[in-house]
């Protein structure tokens, strides 16, 4: 498989996936970073003299290199379905962060318009394929047929003591229930591939241990169409070892799988006819929480191969519905409702 050229843009965050993922990390056997660009020239010529990459002050610069195949891209996600629909525009394909937008319709308008052209558009959360523990629990209830879903616990928690930077994470209009948004995501997203549209969500949060003005301890509870109930509890106040913590419960009306990020998966389960169910499977990293990218699924998909079962943009716009449930929840302290438009999946 031969590497695509990429260029980075957005370094501050981008920074750290620069250099643990994409120069040195699980991207490297598959992507050639050749320039970079953020709006602080100062930190990109010095990440570029460092590594010798080209750097540019400009998106629309960088654009214009002929090098270029992809972009990876980490900005931030208000308005950034605008910066995808011009980078598509330009002939080259898209891998990003989470959260992908705070728009549903612009982001449902832009993935729309890069199939059409038929560009790739990747973010880590929803990533393009399940990772290996959804894949477990999505083969165990169709093997098993466990029936319908009832419920579902998410939970992920580490140590965190941070202090305001400036930086979108500041800003609780930006980034509501800020462990949710940031942490919790990856739940979220899941339960909108195990349960379906969402309807309701309603916020519980707390300042422990931050400095910065957001919350650093959150609670989601989700109301599903399907009448399934689900609850996401995210904390950056918990110190344990090692050093992120997952755990993702799903209930069926004929049985149950548990995730553990220290224990593995978990299944127990009565057949239709009675026969009582039990399975374990030792997949113990929580790939998809820890902000890892399927770099390969990728290039993949750049070379025109098929994904099958790749994320629709349906339910990469559910997730979205539900942030901004949680940003109203966070300032009404009521439950609130998720628009059509926001629950696509």
């Amino acid at each position: 498989m031969e590497k695509l050229n990429v260029g980075v843009v957005g370094l501050r965050f981008g920074r750290h996936v620069l250099e643990n993922q994409l120069l040195a990390g699980d991207g490297l056997p598959f992507l050639k970073v050749v320039a970079l660009c953020d709006l602080d020239t100062t930190l990109t010529n010095e990440l570029a003299a460092r590594h010798q990459l080209t750097a540019y002050g400009s998106l629309d610069a960088l654009l214009a290199d002929p090098r270029i195949e992809a972009i990876v891209l980490f900005t931030g996600p208000t308005g950034r379905a605008g910066l995808i629909r011009k980078i598509i525009h330009s002939g080259k394909h898209v891998m990003t962060t989470k959260p992908f937008e705070r728009d549903p319709v612009a982001a449902m308008e832009v993935l729309q318009k890069a199939r059409a052209m038929q560009r790739v558009v990747h973010l880590n959360s929803p990533a393009p394929l399940p990772h290996a523990y959804l894949r477990q629990m999505m083969a165990w209830r169709d093997e098993h047929d466990l029936g319908r879903p009832v419920g579902a616990r998410s939970e992920v928690w580490c140590n965190y003591r941070e202090k305001p930077d400036g930086s979108w994470y500041d800003d609780p209009k930006q980034c509501p229930v800020a462990p949710v948004l940031r942490l919790g995501i990856y739940g979220i997203n899941d339960l909108v591939r195990l349960l379906g549209p969402p309807e309701s969500v309603q916020v519980s949060h707390s300042r422990l241990f931050t400095e910065r003005p957001t919350a650093d301890n959150g609670h989601v509870a989700i109301r599903f169409r399907s009448g399934a109930l689900a609850s996401v509890f995210a904390s950056f106040c918990i110190n344990e070892r090692p050093g992120y913590h997952v755990s993702f419960h799903v209930y069926y009306e004929r049985g149950m799988v548990q995730y553990e990020s220290q224990a593995g998966l978990r299944m127990t389960a009565t057949s239709r006819s009675g026969q009582e169910i039990a399975a374990t499977a030792a997949i113990t990293s929580a790939a998809g929480y820890y902000g890892e990218y399927q770099w390969e699924n990728f290039v993949r998909a750049a070379s025109g191969q098929l994904l099958v079962g790749e994320v629709t943009p349906e339910e990469i716009v559910a997730g979205i519905g539900i942030i901004n449930a949680m940003a109203r929840g966070q300032e009404s302290g009521r439950s609130e409702a998720i628009g059509h438009e926001e629950a696509r999946a």
